[in-house]
């Protein structure tokens, strides 16, 4: 973490830092809350808006939300257990602040256990305003759209790795 704060500066002190990480914790516990209560429109709250804009809006987006859980529904997936890991620390980036959540996602369909390890990034605006979330398993599968969520971030950048696979 030393080098991004070398690299892209400090978000603010350590308490407004602290402050930040129990903000990404909340935010992310919040998400995990409505998503068990099958509340799909407060999850697309808490969602980078640049994500809600490419998916026509948030009504669409919440659409996006509650089609994918119904699908994994229909195929037997059930989400087990849901942790994260401690927020690092926050960095700035243009007019942003950004911050990495590792993940561990335990899933079971039909008679496998299947374990994701992942990460969610969350972004606010530097002026301040709400932690929105994006989720690693969308930047995995398109890295592309990293500096369009998070402009001027360096092309070298490296998001954490991201995986899924069958477990006994």
């Amino acid at each position: 973490m030393f080098v991004l704060c070398m690299l892209f500066g400090p978000a603010s002190s350590d308490v407004a830092q602290q402050a930040d990480k129990a903000a990404i914790k909340k935010v992310l516990s919040d998400i995990d809350a409505a998503t068990a209560k099958g509340d799909f429109a407060s999850v697309a709250k808490f969602t980078n808006e640049k994500i809600i804009e490419a998916n026509g809006g948030l009504e669409k987006y919440t659409e996006v939300i509650s089609n994918v859980m119904r699908s994994m529904e229909a195929q037997g997936i059930k989400i087990i257990s849901h942790a994260f890991d401690e927020p690092e620390e926050p960095f700035v980036v243009g007019e942003q602040v950004v911050s990495i959540v590792k993940e561990l996602t335990i899933m079971t369909k039909q008679n496998q256990k299947i374990e994701i390890i992942g990460y969610q990034l969350a972004t606010r605006k530097k002026s301040g305003g709400p932690w929105l979330i994006v989720g690693g398993g969308g930047l995995a599968q398109n890295p592309a759209a990293l500096p369009l969520l998070v402009p001027g971030i360096p092309k070298d950048f490296k998001l954490p790795a991201y995986s899924m696979r069958v477990v006994p």
